[in-house]
């Protein structure tokens, strides 16, 4: 077994670009290989800024041989009446190059043919690789790509070089004008030189000599065990953050690191405000104290850059003074805005526009005031006892303020805590300037949920504002393209109102939102109904996403869906008893039930002096006092203990329909025993549409 070696190097390619790269090269040489029938142990793939690496080990000397199937004339053609071949098996022996007597006869769906089993011999795997070796690197995708010189090829990055080899010999092949060698180049700093390599591990060992940790794994524990040891030095600890960990791990070749300080006066500044300057315009590691209960910023700072040593101790210093100037510069913009009333500024809001076609800034916030209120005192119907009204409204009135700041201009992901923190410093309550802070919450997959109701409550207001203002100007997310974020809006309202456990009417809150729009009622009946249709369909996406089965949640939201807490609750409740072993002949039962029953329905209820048959009678009995028993239970929506309430009645069903013949000739007999039917029916119907359950678990 052999193994081939492939680097594409190239000029630096943005970090993003390198683990999606990595991943796809190796699922790209994977794929080759399976369809060029070369069998192989495994495949590893690595990769830097400046180089992408694939090594597959095992691998085969040769194709497999293949063997084909080819159909020819039917033998009633074949032969004449004698037996002798005729030309058209001649022919199709000539054509497989075979004597007439090597061919075979088997039957098909056509009759019986005759056939020739070929083989095709195997290449050798030396002589293919060069053309594997194109078509991987011609298989990269990136999500943008350039041409360079006059060439009329496209990648990330100019190519510059091609290293592959077939255990010690060089697979040759050309791209763009570049020849495949046996030679690499090392750390452009440390040691930029050509190198020889004659396989893999010699490959791995001579880099790494040269300033280049190519395993992309050990090139971030190297980087997280430099800046630990650096924060370590300074009697700290790291703020953990993966993400630019990652980043930088494909930002280096050979990982080093530098502990840099800056003045304890820049301390003063708020935490958010050094860690988005330190860690988002610099790609630098803040160092918190010891305690990170207290998670307190010291003034000191972890620098990476792309060799092993700091020599001359330029970079530390070169670290530092550009730091120093962002951080002047955000101390400079906190001051200034905090020359001016954060309340004064909400009037200046009129000059900022919220979309094209739905008005200023200043218009939004008074929707948000006025759907807060509503939201506060009429559509959550079980708001929190000290719900401060007061606090929610003047927050909401403040909630954008802080985008006429020049921090949150420099800034922009510091909305909502630049808010909060001037209202803080400038005297405003802790539950307004949180509730501003809050109201922003979820920005994100996993983001914490608003600690305030009042928060909350402004929240909903907001992101529901933006999806019916987008909805009524036909601005609806389609495919994957999503330019203002309503799905994850969306979403954000859902898990606000699953977290708070509110009771709101998803209509009302819907319609009442686009009202503030002044939206005419034949546009707002449409478009109440897409947005709905919009919420059910991430609704049912985050009940898919935590394993309940599809078909009862279908069947919870095609009874009712607008009260999306009320919803989970009977999902729950039915995927508990779907546990019980009865619960699929029930389903059954209730669904023939439903089936018999007339489409326009049936109207009046059930005379008992036309009840003549004893399971008839047991049924009515049955049914009369398990509504009276369930009615609490459904009132409290406690659905399970309703749902186990009505299984009650399961033998009685059963023993109806086994006994009784619904569709008699006798027209009222008929009536009235649909009409018994229908308040079966009815005692689920509120829960779920059975219809939609599916046999079987």
């Amino acid at each position: 077994m052999a193994e081939f070696f492939l680097e594409i190097g190239s000029e630096d390619l943005p970090a993003r670009f390198v683990p999606k790269a990595i991943s796809d090269i190796q699922e790209i040489v994977a794929n080759i290989l399976k369809e060029e029938k070369l069998s192989f142990s495994g495949i590893h793939s690595y990769g830097t800024y400046r180089r992408l690496v694939a090594i597959v080990k095992g691998l085969s000397e040769k194709q497999e041989d293949r063997e084909e199937s080819v159909y020819g004339p039917p033998v009633s053609i074949a032969y004449d009446d004698n037996g002798n071949p005729t030309k058209a098996a001649i022919g199709f022996a000539k054509k497989m190059g075979v004597q007439v007597e090597r061919l075979e006869k088997t039957k098909t769906n056509r009759g019986e043919v005759l056939f020739f089993k070929k083989v095709h011999k195997g290449r050798n795997t030396k002589d293919i690789l060069p053309e594997i070796a194109r078509k991987t690197v011609n298989s990269l995708s990136f999500v943008k790509t350039m041409r360079w010189s006059d060439l009329d090829y496209r990648f990330a990055r100019p190519l510059r070089w091609f290293c592959s080899l077939y255990d010690s010999s060089v697979v040759s092949f050309e791209i763009a004008g570049i020849e495949s060698s046996n030679k690499t180049y090392g750390h452009r700093f440390i040691s930029p030189n050509e190198i020889e390599i004659e396989s893999s591990d010699d490959y791995f060992s001579k880099l790494e000599k040269a300033g280049v940790i190519v395993d992309h794994i050990r090139r971030k524990d190297k980087l997280r065990e430099i800046i630990t040891q650096r924060a370590e030095e300074a009697g700290g600890i790291v703020v953990e953050n993966e993400e630019l960990l990652e980043t930088l791990t494909f930002m280096v070749e050979m990982p080093g690191a530098v502990r840099g300080t800056f003045s304890e006066e820049f301390l003063l500044l708020p935490k958010e405000v050094l860690l988005a300057a330190i860690e988002k315009q610099q790609f630098y590691f803040p160092i918190q104290a010891n305690s990170k209960e207290d998670g307190k910023l010291t003034n000191s700072f972890i620098a990476v850059f792309d060799r092993d040593k700091d020599i001359a101790g330029n970079i530390k210093k070169g670290n530092e003074r550009v730091l120093k100037a962002r951080l002047e510069d955000a101390k400079f913009f906190f001051e200034e805005d905090m020359k001016i009333p954060f309340r004064d500024r909400t009037e200046d809001l009129k000059g900022i526009l919220f979309m094209e076609n739905l008005g200023s800034m200043y218009e939004k916030v008074e929707r948000i005031c006025s759907l807060s209120k509503e939201l506060a005192e009429r559509i959550i119907k079980d708001i929190p006892k000290d719900f401060d009204t007061y606090a929610c409204l003047e927050a909401a009135r403040l909630c954008k303020n802080d985008l006429l700041t020049e921090m949150v201009q420099e800034f922009p992901e510091l909305q909502g805590i630049m808010g909060r923190e001037y209202l803080l410093r400038q005297g405003s309550s802790p539950l307004i300037s949180n509730a501003v802070y809050e109201h922003y919450l979820p920005r994100f997959a996993n983001d914490s949920i608003p600690a305030s109701a009042e928060g909350a409550v402004i929240g909903l207001a907001d992101r529901m504002d933006s999806i019916v203002g987008c909805f009524a100007k036909g601005l609806i997310p389609s495919g994957s393209e999503d330019p203002f974020g309503l799905r994850r809006a969306a979403i954000g309202i859902i898990n606000i109102i699953e977290n708070f456990q509110f009771s709101i009417d998803l209509q009302d809150f819907c319609e009442t939102s686009l009202s503030l729009y002044g939206i005419n009622d034949n546009i707002a009946k449409d478009t109440i109904n897409k947005i709905l249709e919009f919420f059910k369909t991430r609704y049912e996406g985050i009940l898919d996403s935590r394993g309940y089965r599809m078909d009862l949640v279908n069947s919870v939201v095609s009874a009712r869906f607008s009260d999306l807490n009320d919803a989970t609750r009977r999902v729950d409740s039915l995927h508990k008893l779907t546990s019980e072993p009865w619960f699929e002949s029930l389903s059954i039962a209730f669904k023939r039930a439903m089936k018999i029953l007339p489409e326009n329905g049936i109207e009046g209820e059930v005379d008992i002096t036309l009840i003549k048959e004893d399971a008839e009678k047991e049924l009515f009995d049955a049914v009369t006092i398990i509504e009276k028993e369930c009615r609490k239970h459904l009132d409290d929506g406690n659905y399970y203990e309703a749902l186990r309430k009505i299984c009650e009645i399961r033998s009685s069903v059963d023993r109806f329909f086994d006994e009784v013949l619904v569709m008699t000739d006798d027209e009222k007999v008929r009536d009235n025993r649909l009409k018994l039917l229908k308040r079966i029916v009815r005692l689920f119907s509120d829960i779920a549409d059975f219809r939609q359950v599916s046999s079987g678990k």
